[in-house]
C-alpha cells in the first residue's frame, strides 16, 4: 500500500435533488504486485445508499465510490472495512477509515491522495447494490457511477487490414473485430492482449468476423496475414516522386496501404520533406489503430482542435513523449533522427539493450539506449562511417522507413 499526501481529501459532491446525501469517490494506489484487491465493506455502512469500488489491476488503483447519508460522517470516524489485496506474494489486508472531515485513512497512517489525471473506474453495479427510490430518499442522489469505457488499440500486419465496432468499450461488452485481406493473402492469426499482456478468447463470428469480451482493462487487437499462394497483384504506387530502386520505396508504400501516411499532393510524396514532431505522433497512432484517450493535455501549444491533439493525447498516456519541457510539445518542429527513434523505442516498451558504439552517439545522450535498441532490432543501421547523425533532420522517407522496420521487428518477435 502507497501512500499520499496526508493533507489530501476526498472528492466531494452533494446532490441536487437529496440534499441529504453525500457522494464520496476517492482513488487509492495499491501495492504494485497486486493481482486483485477486494473491499470487504464494514457493517457501519448498513445507512449507505449506495457503496461500491473497482480495482483497475493496469493502474494499480482501487476507486471507492459512497453515496452516504450526511449523519453518517456526523459521529466520527467510520471504519469502511477491510481491503484485501493479493498477489502471487500472498495477501495483505488494511484497514480503511473514513474520517469526518472527508478524509479517507489508509490503517491510520496515510491519507489517500486523489490521483491527478487518474479517470474514475467502476463496474456496472449490481440490481441489489441499487437503493430503491424510496429507500431513505431518492436513489440517484448523486451517487450513480458511470462504467469506464477502456481503449481498443488496432495493429495489422502486412497483407490485410483489421477494424473494431466499437473502439471503445466497457467490461463485459462484445467487441467485434473484421478483418479484411488483401489480394494474395488469407487471415493467419487474430489476437486480443489486455493490459498486462494476457490473452483474451477470441471467438469466430463468421467470415472474416472475430468477436470477444472486453476486459476491464484496455486491450491491442492484432491481426496477421499468410501469402495464400495465388498470384499477388503488383503494388499500387500512386505516386510520381517515387520509384521502385529507391531504397524507401516499399516502406511508403506499406505506409500508404495502412493509412498511415498520405501525399502532400496530387500524385506526390515528397519523400525528402522535413517531418514535425505532430506529423510523426500522429503516424505512429495510427499504426495503432487511432485510440481515443480521455485526458487533458498538458502542453499549451497543442489546440483542442488541432488535428494532430488526440495523437498527442495518446503519444503522453502511453509515455511515448513527454513533450520538449513540461508544458510544450513543440509540434511544428522538425524531427531528428535521435527523436524518432526515442519515439519508437518507448512505444515498444523501452527494452534495454547492448551499446551501439556510434562514434555519434555518446553514452550519456538521452537517444543512446533507444539507438542501441533500433539497431538490435534491425530499424537502422546508422548512416554510414560508423554515425548515427542524431541531430539531423529526419525526411518522410526515413520516417517510413523507420515505422516499417519497426512493425517488422515487432511482428518477428511475435513469431
Amino acid at each position: 500500500m502507497t501512500g499520499g499526501d496526508k493533507n489530501a481529501t476526498l472528492a466531494l459532491n452533494v446532490g441536487n435533488a437529496v440534499q441529504s446525501t453525500v457522494a464520496l469517490q476517492a482513488a487509492i494506489k495499491v501495492d504494485g504486485d497486486a493481482t486483485k484487491a477486494t473491499l470487504n465493506w464494514d457493517a457501519a455502512l448498513k445507512d449507505a445508499l449506495l457503496k461500491d469500488y473497482c480495482f483497475n489491476a493496469e493502474n494499480d488503483t482501487l476507486t471507492v465510490y459512497i453515496t452516504a447519508k450526511n449523519d453518517l460522517l456526523n459521529n466520527g470516524a467510520v471504519n469502511l472495512g477491510t481491503l484485501q489485496m493479493d498477489s502471487e506474494h500472498g495477501t495483505k489486508s488494511v484497514t480503511l477509515t473514513l474520517e469526518p472531515s472527508r478524509t479517507m485513512v489508509v490503517d491510520s497512517t496515510y491519507a489517500v491522495n486523489k490521483l491527478n489525471g487518474l479517470a474514475a473506474t467502476s463496474h456496472e453495479l449490481a440490481t441489489n447494490e441499487v437503493p430503491d427510490s424510496g429507500s431513505g430518499g431518492s436513489g440517484s442522489g448523486g451517487g450513480v457511477v458511470t462504467p469506464e469505457r477502456y481503449d481498443i488499440a488496432v495493429e495489422s500486419g502486412v497483407g490485410g487490414t483489421v477494424d473494431v465496432q466499437p473502439k471503445r468499450a466497457k467490461k463485459g461488452d462484445t467487441v467485434t473485430v473484421t478483418v479484411a485481406p488483401k489480394a494474395g493473402y488469407a487471415v493467419e492469426t487474430v489476437t486480443v492482449l489486455d493490459a498486462k499482456g494476457k490473452n483474451v478468447e477470441v471467438q469466430a463470428a463468421g467470415e472474416q468476423k472475430y468477436t470477444f469480451k472486453m476486459p476491464a482493462s484496455k486491450v491491442k487487437v492484432k491481426a496477421t496475414f499468410k501469402q495464400d499462394g495465388s498470384e499477388q497483384p503488383a503494388p499500387n504506387n500512386p505516386f510520381t516522386d517515387i520509384a521502385p530502386t529507391d531504397y524507401f520505396y516499399e516502406s511508403v508504400l506499406w505506409a500508404t496501404e495502412q493509412n498511415l501516411v498520405a501525399g502532400v499532393a496530387d500524385n506526390l510524396f515528397a519523400p525528402q520533406m522535413p517531418c514535425t514532431r505532430a506529423q510523426m505522433v500522429v503516424f505512429l497512432w495510427r499504426t495503432h489503430g487511432c485510440p481515443q484517450v480521455e485526458a487533458d493535455l498538458p502542453f499549451v501549444d497543442v489546440p483542442e482542435d488541432a488535428y494532430y491533439a488526440d495523437a498527442v493525447r495518446w503519444a503522453v498516456a502511453e509515455g511515448v513523449t513527454g513533450g520538449t519541457t513540461a508544458t510544450t510539445f513543440s509540434p511544428d518542429m522538425t524531427l531528428t533522427r535521435g527523436q524518432i527513434v526515442v519515439f519508437l523505442h518507448r512505444e515498444a516498451g523501452s527494452p534495454i539493450v547492448d551499446a551501439t558504439g556510434f562514434d555519434d552517439v555518446s553514452a550519456d545522450a538521452y537517444y543512446a539506449e533507444a539507438v542501441a535498441w533500433a539497431v538490435s532490432e534491425k530499424v537502422t543501421s546508422g548512416t554510414g562511417d560508423n554515425l548515427f547523425s542524431p541531430n539531423l533532420a529526419c525526411t518522410r522517407a526515413q520516417i517510413v522507413c523507420f515505422l516499417h522496420k519497426a512493425e517488422m521487428a515487432k511482428e518477428r518477435a511475435a513469431q
